[in-house]
Order: structure tokens, then C-alpha cells, then sequence
């Protein structure tokens, strides 16, 4: 199960990145063959693969240490297209040690998050249009998961049913935000699963994932769709829109382009948005209220940049770049504003999720 692959390249490089914590980090590849699964940045030299197919994004339980990804389902299957949740452990070598697989019920579960209390665990399922909750008992996930279905759709071909593509919890209130590709919405629930409010956001903006102001009164949201950032601010009246501006650069050559995540440091000042197809990371400062602003868009040293991970207390930025099959390193300059691509690059096939 342990396979160590040597690095591209940039050795001195990788030594600043796996300051990410004492034990490196991790990215997940979504590759449906041999090469896909977890990959544990151990050190410089050493990256420890953990085959596992079609996994494309992974968190780490801060209540347990355990490791839940999202799974594809075989795309080509008439009776096994649900997608999972694989649950592991980290061992002592390095490899993930599979605990569970449970069954989302749902097609294309794409992202998850797990409640602040630590008791339950919620996945977006991309292609059946629901959210899947599950019970967390003792670290195993208890099926079947309870299923919330979306309504609606909205105006262009992707648009045709509903595609919920990121569940977070708001730390300032506790409620679970769901970003709805296929409805142009973000829906938010209360503590029993039921919506008490809708964001709209402009037709055909394909809402993709969204990032919290650590007071959560502000939300940041990347559109698929439309290469556009949108965010949100909470008054005494409710949620109200601020602003909407492009992610892209001024002079893009790319014809297509379609941001994918966006990640706030802890304290709340810069966020940074992945742009696939311009290929580059888009860097933002947050003002006042909801407002922000665009400082610069920086070459992400791949193709289709689609993951932000911080590291070494938020010196430095990683991107996993998924047709590339490359991540890269970034120096943070919070004083300055500023991000300082590192040199060199290293190999993740189909790579396309990065976790702690």
C-alpha cells in the first residue's frame, strides 16, 4: 500500500512547504485508476501514496484525527453510481488505514463538512441534486444518511436541475450554508435541516463554493460560472448583497474560465480564489461590511488550479493544479499584501483537493 514517489523538482521548496504542520499535509487525487487517493507530504524527499480511486476532497475531523473523503461513484454503472464517504485513520508509516465506506445514497457527493459539535457530517452531491446527512457515532458514520432533495434550476445547460457544490457551517451562527450550482442559490439550514433562508445570486452565476468572515457576518462567493466573486454582508433586516466583481485577470487569454475554491486566512483580511482556465490564483483584501477589493492575480505553476491550502501559520500558500498534475508553493506576504510564488513544482496526479 506504501508507495514513495520522488519530487519533480525543488526539493528547498517542498522543505517550506511541509511546514504545514509536524506531520506534513495532505492532497487527494481523483484519478479513477491506481494512481488516485491520498497523497501524505511526509518530507522533502518522501511522498507517501495511499491508492484510492475517484476521491476528490477530504477534511480532517479536529474532534478525532480521522480522515472523511468524498468518493465518486464508477460513472459508467447502472447500479453503482452512489457516491461514499471513506473514513480513515493516519498510521504510524504514513498510509491511510480505511475504516469505513459508507454509501452517500446520493451521484457525485463533491465536498463535505462536519458540524462544529462533531456529531454529524454533511456531503453536497453534485449530480442527484441533495445534501446527505449521517450521524458520526465513535468516528463511524451510521447509514443511510438522511436526504435533503433541492428544487429548481436556472438558466444555462448546466443549469437544467439543482447541483448543491459546498456545505459549510457559519461560525458565527452555526447554520449550514449549501451552494447550489444549478439554481444560482445559497441555502441556508438551522440546526434541524430546514431552510430558513435563500441567497440569490445573479442568473447563471453557478454558485461553486463559498468562504465565512471568521465573525460570519460577510461570505465571499466564487461563481463557476460566470468568473465572478459575490459577497454577502448581515444586517439587522438580513443577509444583503454587497458586491460583485470578475476573478480574472484584466487582460485574461483564456477563453474559458471557472473559479473554483476560495479560502480566507484566520484572521479574516486576504481571501484567494483558484481561477481554472486563466490558471491563476486571484488574491483579495476584505474591507468593511462586506466590501473588498482585488490586489492581483498570480500564475498558479500548473494547469487548473483546484484547491487552497494555508500552511506554516499562513506563510505560505499551496495550490493543487489537476490537469498538470502539479502542486505549487506561495509565499504570503500579509504585511505587504502580497503572494510570492515559490520556485519549483511537485507531482500529484489528477491532484485536486489539499487537507491538514
Amino acid at each position: 500500500m506504501k508507495n514513495l514517489l520522488l519530487l519533480n523538482s525543488a526539493f528547498l521548496v517542498l522543505a517550506v512547504l511541509c511546514g504545514c504542520s509536524a506531520s506534513g499535509f495532505m492532497a487527494v487525487s481523483i484519478a479513477g485508476n491506481a494512481s488516485g487517493g491520498v497523497y501524505n507530504v511526509k518530507s522533502a524527499k518522501e511522498i507517501i501514496h495511499t491508492p484510492l480511486p475517484r476521491l476528490n476532497y477530504m477534511v480532517r475531523d479536529r474532534h478525532t484525527g480521522l480522515y472523511y473523503a468524498t468518493q465518486n461513484g464508477i460513472a459508467q454503472s447502472k447500479v453503482n453510481r452512489s457516491g461514499n464517504v471513506v473514513v480513515m485513520q493516519k498510521q504510524s508509516d504514513g498510509t491511510m488505514r480505511i475504516l469505513q465506506t459508507a454509501p452517500v445514497n446520493g451521484i457525485t457527493p463533491c465536498h463535505l463538512t462536519i458540524s462544529p459539535c462533531g456529531k454529524y457530517l454533511y456531503t453536497a452531491n453534485y449530480s442527484s441534486g441533495d445534501i446527505a446527512e449521517f450521524r458520526i457515532e465513535k468516528g463511524k458514520l451510521v447509514s443511510p444518511p438522511r436526504l435533503i432533495r433541492h428544487q429548481g434550476s436556472s438558466v444555462t445547460r448546466r443549469q437544467t436541475a439543482p447541483h448543491p457544490h459546498f456545505a459549510g457551517f457559519n461560525p458565527g451562527t452555526g447554520e449550514l450554508f449549501v451552494c447550489d450550482l444549478g439554481t444560482d442559490e445559497v441555502v441556508i439550514y438551522d440546526s434541524k435541516l430546514k431552510s430558513v433562508d435563500k441567497l440569490k445570486l445573479a442568473p447563471g452565476a453557478g454558485p461553486r463554493h463559498l468562504a465565512f468572515a471568521p465573525d460570519g457576518k460577510s461570505i465571499y462567493v466564487a461563481n463557476e460560472l460566470n468568473s465572478t466573486i459575490t459577497s454577502f454582508f448581515k444586517t439587522a433586516s438580513g443577509w444583503k448583497t454587497v458586491k460583485t466583481v470578475t476573478t480574472r485577470p484584466a487582460n485574461p487569454v483564456a477563453k474559458k474560465n471557472f473559479p473554483g475554491a476560495v479560502k480566507i486566512t484566520s484572521c479574516g483580511r486576504f481571501f484567494f480564489i483558484t481561477n481554472r482556465g486563466d490558471d491563476t490564483l486571484a488574491m483579495f483584501e476584505t474591507l468593511e461590511n462586506g466590501d473588498f477589493r482585488l490586489i492581483k492575480n498570480v500564475p498558479s505553476q500548473g494547469s487548473y488550479p483546484s484547491d487552497i491550502l494555508f500552511c506554516d501559520n499562513e506563510k505560505t500558500v499551496i495550490t493543487v493544479n489537476l490537469k498538470s498534475g502539479t502542486a505549487a508553493g506561495f509565499k504570503l506576504n500579509k504585511a505587504a499584501a502580497d503572494l510570492i510564488p515559490l520556485a519549483g513544482t511537485f507531482s500529484i496526479p489528477r491532484g485536486i483537493g489539499l487537507c491538514e
